[in-house]
């Protein structure tokens, strides 16, 4: 059993930091970014994204998906941006969608940190249900509940719509950049956005 332990948690016998008094478990560590959340989070987050952290295809069906095509096209652009990032930079960034399985920390930072904000920026589109007004330590704070749409697709002609709405969630109202309207066409919700080139205007 002990060498089973051993095996599993790398753990051979107590740690001799528990002899000074000054140390308190966990308290006088700090955070390991590294493996906690470039080796960890980061994977989990690039999985829900492309609609893979679930087995049960039904789960994956969040509007933060982005559909295949939008991911090979990031996968291109980061091919392309290879050969102008300069060296003392630190290594170019590899495709994430053929290379994400072998991707190390200091590329899942990079992506996390540099490149995602790039390449995700992309609206998101819901009907806002109500509104809610709360004060935590003497500050107010207002939230809107959001019916969000499920993945928004574009027509022959170039107008974005989506067929049904998806999941509530409770958001902060500065992330709400501007109100859009919904005009259900047979079993088609189109999206009215006059600051949008390619919706109903």
């Amino acid at each position: 059993m002990r060498d089973t332990l051993v095996n599993k948690y790398g753990i051979i016998k107590r740690s001799i930091l528990f002899n000074l008094s000054t140390i308190r478990f966990p308290d006088s560590f700090p955070i390991d970014i590294m493996h906690i959340f470039y080796e960890n989070v980061a994977k989990y987050m690039l999985s829900h994204w492309m609609g893979t952290f679930y087995t049960n295809q039904t789960l994956n069906n969040e509007p933060y998906v982005l559909s295949r095509q939008v991911w090979t096209n990031i996968g291109k652009k980061m091919d392309q941006i290879r050969k102008t990032i300069p060296t003392a930079l630190g290594r170019p960034p590899r495709n994430i969608i053929l290379h994400h399985h072998g991707y190390k920390a200091e590329e899942w930072a990079g992506w996390i940190t540099i490149r995602t904000p790039v390449f995700e920026k992309r609206p998101f589109y819901g009907n806002i249900e109500y509104y809610l007004m709360y004060e935590f330590n003497n500050e107010k704070s207002m939230l809107a509940y959001i019916n969000w749409t499920a993945s928004v697709s574009t027509d022959s002609v170039g107008l974005k719509y989506f067929t049904k709405f998806a999941g509530y969630d409770f958001i902060d109202v500065i992330a709400v950049e501007r109100c859009v309207g919904f005009i259900k066409v047979d079993n088609k919700y189109y999206i009215v956005d006059k600051e949008a080139n390619n919706t109903i205007m």
